[in-house]
């Protein structure tokens, strides 16, 4: 995980121009809705650096956004939106018509923050004078080929005749039909023999949003 998330996002909610207001057939809130979602959308989409950013659909995220804030009724409702919005890419959004300066860091740990040389985009893997990258953020792991789980054994005999449920939340980071994850319950019998087993290999997660799954076993 990174070590430090630290984002200032200022957003000025002012009322839009009266002459975009006057060449587009919409209300002037809405446009002001609108401009202040794009304001901290801009700011979080190339300076929040936490892993949940990094993650995100921006053009998806950019439609809902504007879906959900377009038409707030007023500037406490527009301010409630963009925070539900935003907070889910980790602390430190604040929304105000005006905010005090930044705190400076504290901490000795070392900073993790968006460092641009020109217009450098995230990703971008084509050689040139421009780049945008996380500062002081591990590589990502290289990709696993093969398996890796988590086993817990636990004896049965106090058991005997009980419904076991394993249930937990579970996401996986990739969408290939090779990959994915999954939960597993198995039960075995006093001789070693299977009594049940669910292990989802026919149906594995392949989301990044962590979603609950539980297995029912009932021992012998």
């Amino acid at each position: 995980m990174y070590k430090r998330l630290l984002v200032l996002a200022m957003v000025v909610l002012g009322a839009a121009s009266a002459a975009i207001a006057e060449r587009l057939p919409y209300p002037e809130h809405e446009i002001a809705n609108v401009a202040a979602f794009a304001r901290l959308y801009g700011v979080a989409r190339f300076f929040c650096p936490s892993d949940a950013a990094a993650e995100l659909d921006w053009d998806r995220f950019a439609v809902h956004g504007v879906s959900k804030v377009r038409y707030a009724a007023d500037q406490a409702t527009l301010r409630n939106t963009l925070l539900r919005l935003f907070a889910p890419l980790g602390p430190g959004f604040e929304v105000s018509p005006r905010l005090p300066a930044a705190a400076a860091a504290e901490g000795e740990e070392p900073l993790v923050a968006w460092r641009y040389y020109g217009p450098g985009f995230a990703g971008n893997d084509v050689p040139g004078p421009y780049l945008g990258k996380r500062t002081n953020r591990a590589a990502p792991p290289a990709a696993i080929d093969g398996f890796v789980g988590y086993v817990q054994v636990l004896p049965a005999e106090a058991l005997q005749g009980r419904t076991i449920r394993l249930q937990a939340r579970v996401r996986a980071t990739t969408s290939a039909e090779t990959g994915g994850g999954t939960i597993a319950l198995r039960i075995d019998r006093a001789d070693k023999s299977i009594a049940f087993l669910d292990n989802m290999m026919k149906r594995p997660v392949r989301r990044r949003v962590a979603s609950l799954h539980d297995r029912d076993g009932r021992t012998g």
